[in-house]
């Protein structure tokens, strides 16, 4: 009978233990607070609380409202911020961070929404260049996306700019792209002025007028 008694112990023994690690798995994750340090035209910063025990951070992102997608993942970084990039103006975005141990098991999740800056709306539309059978025609979007014709060949651009004064030089950097818009990319820097609804503009002290 003692040996029955100290048997049935031993396994209501093993059995408590067994049960209190697997609710250890289920324990809810902590809630990550973050918020958004500075939000522009094409990109944004975001910040988030420490988790304890995590060692890596998955960034998510999800455009109006669409389903989340996998960015990339982070190592602890000492001021914990993320900048996200090539983004669209005038447009809402969620950012959602998740806390990670070495296991891939998740410690922690909070997510931010915010919307992207507005484009300029003076620019617009396309204007183009023409000089006797030569001509280039940027075309800009007002979510901060469009193209750039050279002569036939098209290629896929972003762009944002200050805002103009008419007849002032404001700056306009431009992203061109050799594919999509999450290819291989390169950006430069232009001075424009914007004479006013319907005249033309310079780019970079070329004359381009726009598409009416």
């Amino acid at each position: 009978m003692k040996i029955t008694y100290f048997l049935l112990a031993t396994v209501f023994a093993f059995s408590f233990v067994s049960c209190s690690d697997d609710d250890g798995d289920d324990i809810k994750p902590q809630a990550i607070t973050v918020t958004t340090d500075e939000v522009q035209t094409l990109e944004a910063t975001v910040s988030f609380s420490e988790v304890a025990d995590a060692v890596f951070y998955d960034v998510e992102l999800s455009e109006a409202g669409a389903e989340f997608e996998y960015i990339e993942s982070i190592a602890l970084l000492d001021d914990l911020t993320y900048e996200v990039e090539d983004l669209k103006a005038g447009t809402e975005y969620e950012v959602k961070i998740i806390a990670k141990s070495m296991a891939e098991k998740t410690l922690g999740e909070g997510s931010v929404k915010f919307t992207t800056t507005a484009a300029v709306a003076e620019l617009v539309g396309t204007w183009t260049y023409t000089y006797s059978d030569y001509s280039q025609a940027f075309t800009f979007n007002a979510d901060g996306t469009g193209t750039f014709d050279d002569n036939g060949t098209e290629q896929k651009i972003k762009w944002v700019a200050e805002n103009p004064t008419i007849g002032e030089e404001a700056n306009i950097k431009v992203t061109y792209f050799v594919d999509d818009y999450d290819g291989i990319s390169s950006t430069l820097d232009f001075s424009y002025t914007y004479y006013g609804e319907g005249e033309a503009m310079t780019i970079d002290n070329v004359i381009y007028y726009p598409e009416l």
